[in-house]
């Protein structure tokens, strides 16, 4: 098919140019339609829209595919059931929210260890003990 019989029919043309507008600018699809174009049968319907334009006319039916990916993608985004990354908080701004919950009060615990005087080897550990250990009776067994 050339350019000039393209051309004569302004119907294609039109529709071309429409097709178009929706592709390159970010048309937002209403809520309403795009509750119903998300679903399976909006998507079937949409597809077979876009096909039966490509057998009327190649170049329209090829824009109408492309038209039609962009509408349920869209679509999908307008109803909700989108790219969920769309919705989560940044690295930076989920681990700050993270570190507030983590931030815990100082304890009566801590304060007390905190207090305390610290332990030396000297203190365990007496050269003289105070008691002396005694083997009881083996019954008997065996020395290792």
């Amino acid at each position: 098919m050339s350019f000039q019989a393209f051309m004569k029919n302004k119907h294609h043309v039109l529709l071309s140019l429409l097709l178009i507008v929706f592709i390159v600018f970010d048309i937002q699809v209403p809520e309403g339609v795009a509750v119903f174009i998300d679903s399976i049968v909006g998507k079937a319907l949409i597809i077979i829209i876009a096909l039966a334009l490509l057998s009327v006319n190649p170049i329209v039916g090829v824009l109408a595919l492309i038209t039609a990916y962009e509408l349920i993608r869209r679509s999908s985004e307008s109803s909700g059931n989108g790219p969920i990354y769309k919705y989560m908080p940044s690295d930076h701004k989920r681990d700050k929210e993270l570190n507030l919950l983590n931030e815990q009060p100082y304890t009566v615990e801590e304060e007390v260890i905190a207090n305390m005087l610290p332990r030396t080897a000297t203190d365990t550990f007496d050269k003289n003990p105070e008691f002396k250990p005694v083997q009881e009776n083996l019954h008997s067994a065996a020395k290792l």
